[in-house]
């Protein structure tokens, strides 16, 4: 297949072109403004800040602290980190009235708790709202004193999918938009959580203003990162879709999957720290995060795996039984262990584990294909295409087996949308254009435009060598192809080009 004539099949033919950042109109924006404007003039009026359990809703609050620097209100507070919830915490609106806060900023939910947003506005509480998930409302539904931008109600609005924000980058734009509108100066530095937050909601990087978040953070130079990014960082490493994805969000995500919420609200509340305890705070997170990565791969260890053709399935009560004090927490590890599955096994993997009302699983599929509408048919399944939650009843798990096997036997895994690009490449050396412009697609593929691969033949002159992580074949006088384990001779090989701090070529099967 050649690639380029495959984006033009795809109507991908844009997409490598850089994409010129702009500031955005929101249909609501003049209501989130005067919220703003009110803030910069009641400096003594008090303000609650919350963010959604989870890494979008961390750089929410984040980019949050940023706007109030800029404005210079610091009257502000932070509401903790307690218990995971993927909605509003009650005991966050609880805190809020009984402590008398004027304000109360919201990000990555709250759309849908309309009862819960007139409740706090009875008792004379301004709310602000940024949000990207789908509510059964509009604007004109919501009371006059709740100011609220979301992505879902401003496409309707507008008749398209125009925005396909994840919360930190909608807040990044209405921060950075209110900033410029009023003569203030909002660091372009926030814009990198603007992007980690995309990528950690698997956002359509398809977008064009999705892209031109990426083109914009990736013009900041190092010193600009802010230091709760820098301190995760080594020479080596430099900021991208890699660093984010395997670097920086699974330690974060690992602090959330462990609730480890004392570390995770002193690392980035207390402004009080000094150096020594900062860096404390870091070796005890990237502790945390080893902890994790050691249990996921003890857990693939263990596991009982069924293999059909195009699927694998698990179920983590059969690592329990060989390793009882493992599963303590084993329901937040699905993903993880699935991740790891679909990799060993070069097939879409299938976890569940049991909790008391239903089997909560997770499905990831190695090549971003968009299994998502097929799996609705058959269980409860919400989340991306192709890294997406289930939930079965504990008695129908037996009827869930029975409809996969089905599916593997019937259906066709060509039908199943987002299936990848794969570019044939024979020759003895490399085509550097062709791989940096691959490379550069894959910073936008995932779960809604297909991930883009090398296909190559081990063979010839491709000097090996193996150092203390992977092995690696060279290639030409510039590339390497790096693998988990040794290749045979003569084995053609899946390779996926990736920007690193150079670019890498990545085995996968």
């Amino acid at each position: 297949m050649d690639f380029y004539v495959a984006l033009r099949e795809r109507g991908l033919q844009d997409i490598l072109r850089p994409v010129e950042y702009k500031m955005s109109q929101y249909y609501n924006f003049p209501a989130v403004a005067s919220f703003l404007d009110e803030l910069t003039v009641n400096p003594h009026k008090r303000c609650l800040i919350y963010g959604d359990y989870d890494l979008d809703g961390l750089v929410f609050i984040l980019e949050t602290l940023g706007i109030m620097k800029t404005i210079s209100f610091d009257n502000y507070e932070v509401f903790r980190y307690r218990q995971r919830t993927h909605e509003l915490d009650k005991e966050a609106v609880r805190y809020c009235i009984q402590n008398r806060f004027d304000y109360f900023i919201i990000g990555d939910t709250g759309s849908s708790a309309l009862e819960t947003l007139r409740e706090l506005t009875n008792y004379g509480i301004k709310v602000l709202v940024v949000d990207h998930h789908v509510p059964d409302y509009s604007y004109e539904d919501y009371p006059e004193q709740v100011a609220i931008i979301n992505t879902v109600i401003e496409n309707r609005m507008c008749g398209e999918t125009r925005y396909e924000y994840s919360a930190g980058a909608l807040a990044y734009t209405i921060y950075d938009t209110f900033a410029k509108t009023r003569g203030y100066s909002f660091a372009q530095g926030y814009c990198s959580y603007a992007l980690i937050s995309l990528y950690a909601d698997c956002m359509n990087m398809a977008n064009t203003l999705n892209r031109a978040i990426y083109y914009r953070a990736r013009e900041l130079e190092r010193e600009e990162l802010p230091p709760f990014i820098l301190h995760f960082m080594n020479e080596y490493q430099s900021f991208n879709k890699r660093f984010i994805g395997f670097w920086y969000a699974p330690r974060i995500n690992a602090l959330f999957r462990s609730e480890s919420f004392d570390i995770l609200n002193k690392y980035f509340f207390d402004e009080s720290l000094d150096a020594i305890q900062r860096s404390t705070l870091i070796a005890s997170i990237n502790a945390i995060y080893e902890d994790c990565r050691d249990k996921t791969k003890l857990l693939v260890d263990l596991v009982d795996v069924t293999e059909y053709n195009h699927f694998v399935f698990a179920d983590l009560a059969t690592a329990e039984s060989k390793h009882h004090h493992l599963i303590k927490k084993a329901g937040n590890y699905t993903g993880l262990v699935a991740n790891k599955l679909s990799e060993r096994y070069s097939k879409t993997a299938i976890v569940v584990c049991e909790s008391t009302k239903y089997y909560k699983g997770s499905l990831r599929d190695l090549y971003s294909r968009a299994y998502l509408p097929l799996f609705k048919r058959i269980c409860f399944a919400a989340g991306h295409n192709a890294a997406f939650g289930l939930k079965i009843n504990l008695l129908e798990l037996n009827s869930f087996l029975n409809k996969l096997e089905r599916i593997d036997t019937l259906f066709s895994i060509e039908n199943i949308a987002n299936e990848p690009i794969i570019v044939e490449h024979e020759y003895a050396n490399p085509d550097p254009a062709l791989i940096e412009d691959i490379a550069l697609y894959n910073e936008f593929s995932g779960s809604t435009i297909p991930v883009a691969y090398i296909s190559k033949r081990l063979v010839g002159y491709m000097p090996y060598e193996r150092n203390s992580y992977y092995e690696r074949y060279e290639w030409g006088d510039t590339y390497f192809i790096q693998s988990d384990y040794k290749i045979d001779f003569g084995t053609k090989m899946i390779i996926q080009p990736i920007r690193s701090g150079r670019t890498k070529l990545l085995y996968q099967g």
